[in-house]
């Protein structure tokens, strides 16, 4: 899947078009933004939402961090619906209503 950059209208896509955008090509939302989190479950949109939790990271922070979380992160892409926070608290998986 290309990079959000390079699809739909770079930094003008709206977040519903993302979450479309996501859900269509079967992926992993990767985000810092809260707004998915609420969409997430009042709406059920985007299926499956990784919320990093923690402030401004170097990007070599930010791959130590998914390196350090890559089992569990594993184990969850067979899920047609999830949420998980990275935060100070490690890695949270959260209950999707819907789902077993």
């Amino acid at each position: 899947m290309p990079p959000m950059s390079s699809i739909l209208d770079k930094w003008y896509t709206t977040d519903s078009d993302i979450a479309r955008y996501v859900d269509e090509a079967g992926a992993f939302l990767i985000t810092k933004d809260a707004d998915f989190r609420h969409r997430h479950f009042i709406a059920g949109r985007p299926a499956r939402v990784v919320r990093v939790t923690l402030g401004n990271l170097s990007n070599d922070q930010l791959i130590s961090l998914f390196k350090c979380h890559w089992p569990a992160l594993r184990e969850l892409f067979d899920e047609a619906k999830c949420y998980v926070e990275i935060g100070t608290q490690g890695l949270r998986v959260f209950k999707t209503p819907g789902t077993n």
